[in-house]
């Protein structure tokens, strides 16, 4: 029972799986703020996440890095 209640389980990526990307979990908090009844648009409150947690800002910013680099070094093959 304990083994069926751990997550060793669980599909990763997986949307609540605990895992994602930094802009997953901004998306995920942002949606959160308005399901609960934040008068925002869905930017509004990605902003507004992503101004209450620099750490998470800084997340989305290097992986955004990355994925440029990524994508500019399939460009170079």
């Amino acid at each position: 029972e304990a083994l069926r209640a751990s997550k060793a389980f669980v599909e990763i990526g997986r949307p609540g799986a605990g895992g994602g990307s930094a802009w997953e979990k901004v998306d995920s908090l942002a949606k959160d703020r308005i399901s609960k009844g934040a008068n925002e648009t869905i930017e509004q409150a990605r902003n507004a996440v992503l101004r209450a947690s620099p750490d998470l800002e800084a997340e989305v910013s290097a992986e955004s890095r990355v994925r440029g680099m990524q994508h500019w070094l399939g460009q170079q093959r």
